[in-house]
């Protein structure tokens, strides 16, 4: 951690730097090799870690268990990070009910001196989260900043936590009960002696599930000195007259950046003006769920798929029945209705969303695996959730009162 710490506060700087065109490349050069450094562990973990769940699950499937049982097998992780994050998030919301000026704070959460109208254990608490986990942001779109940069994001989030907040249940005992189901199966299918590799594979898997979370978490940590060296690269030429504002560098492709940095000769401005009301119009339209693979149609498995009238069928992500008002959020600033026992419904289940999962009363997602970051903190959470509903944000409505089937991978509109 001493050398992310280090990458931190290097990159923190340039805001006050206001470098030049050579160092800006050298910069985008040297954010670039570690990148490569990041990402490329990021993808063999990943690559391993697939390998081994989709063998040890049709496995598992093979020998007639239930399919959530499996997610019981791998689900634990000690020293997941996410979970972490929310159990200092929990912290941070314990300390903050009891602020007298609690409310002033988030108010001013955009202001610098919002910590001080806090007492000295909220404010280390706060100061702490930021420092841990202010890298996180809800979407990968690199000109959305994240959350120490802009705390005031974290406004609704905190205002709807501190109506309730508990830690992680975990999922050990179900964990010990689901490898003794599989000990049973194998030795009932005449395979007792493969046993030991069985569980070793197991084994492997979830250090594997642990270091791809852990890789996810600090690949996080590239996004902002991303942000920030291509608003410097939009400063710089917005003063030569070749843009008209910062970020507009946001609607160049790094090609084109360095290009201009390279040889400041062309105006890119009317590029960047044509670029900026393509991307509004596309934000005012619904995008396709997925995209046909070789041209061909979407297949009807894309679409939800109906129980009844009124029942969606997706698929189970993590067990127990959870009623609630539907709450839909692409990113945090989405929450601001939620209340306790309230269900999520996204495209994703985003990681950014754990701190949520306390106060819900289950999750509802368009996609995601069994594997994904965010599922598996919700088995840890004990959290009703179902993926693989198709349009499940435009399908659902706010409002609507709904149960979520963690087991049979049900959603049912009452």
């Amino acid at each position: 951690m001493r050398e992310v710490d280090a990458f931190k506060a290097k990159w923190r700087a340039l805001d006050a730097e206001k470098p030049g065109e050579r160092e800006l490349l050298a910069r985008m050069e040297e954010l670039r090799a570690i990148s490569l450094r990041f990402l490329e562990p990021d993808f063999t973990v990943f690559l391993v870690k697939d390998t081994l769940h989709k063998a040890l699950e049709g496995l598992w499937g093979s020998l007639k268990l239930a399919p959530l049982g499996f997610a019981d097998l791998v689900g634990s992780l000690d020293g997941n990070r996410t979970i972490e994050m929310s159990r200092e998030w929990v912290e941070l919301v314990a300390a903050l009910r009891g602020e007298p000026r609690r409310d002033e704070f988030l108010a001013r959460l955009a202001t610098k001196d919002a910590r001080d109208l806090l007492g000295t254990e909220a404010r280390t608490l706060w100061e702490r989260f930021l420092e841990r986990n202010g890298h996180n942001r809800t979407s990968w779109d690199i000109a959305v900043p994240c959350w120490s940069d802009a705390p005031e994001q974290l406004a609704p989030l905190l205002a709807a936590s501190i109506a309730g907040a508990s830690a992680a249940r975990g999922t050990k005992d179900r964990q010990i009960a689901a490898a003794q189901k599989l000990r049973t199966a194998l030795g009932e299918a005449g395979l007792g002696d493969a046993t030991g590799r069985v569980e070793s594979a197991v084994a492997l898997l979830r250090d594997f599930m642990r270091m791809d979370e852990e890789l996810h978490f600090l690949t996080g940590h590239l996004l902002e000195p991303s942000r920030k060296l291509v608003l410097a690269a939009g400063s710089w030429l917005a003063g030569e007259g070749l843009l008209a504002r910062a970020d507009d560098a946001f609607f160049m492709e790094l090609g084109e950046l360095k290009g201009a940095l390279r040889a400041p000769r062309a105006t890119l401005r009317f590029l960047a003006e044509r670029r900026r009301a393509e991307f509004e119009r596309a934000c005012k339209s619904e995008p396709p769920f997925e995209y046909p693979v070789d041209e061909l149609p979407l297949s009807v498995d894309s679409r939800p798929r109906l129980a009844s009238d009124r029942s969606l069928l997706g698929k189970a992500m993590s067990g127990g029945v959870g009623e609630g008002i539907v709450v839909i959020a692409e990113h945090l600033g989405g929450v601001g209705k939620l209340e306790r026992g309230s269900v999520l419904v996204t495209t994703a289940p985003n990681p950014a969303f754990v701190p949520l999962y306390p106060l819900l009363g289950g999750i509802v997602s368009a996609t995601g695996g069994m594997l994904s970051h965010g599922f598996v903190a919700a088995r840890e959470f004990g959290l009703p959730a179902v993926s693989g509903i198709a349009d499940a944000t435009t399908r659902l409505k706010v409002g609507t009162r709904v149960r979520v089937d963690g087991e049979r991978g049900v959603v049912e509109i009452l």
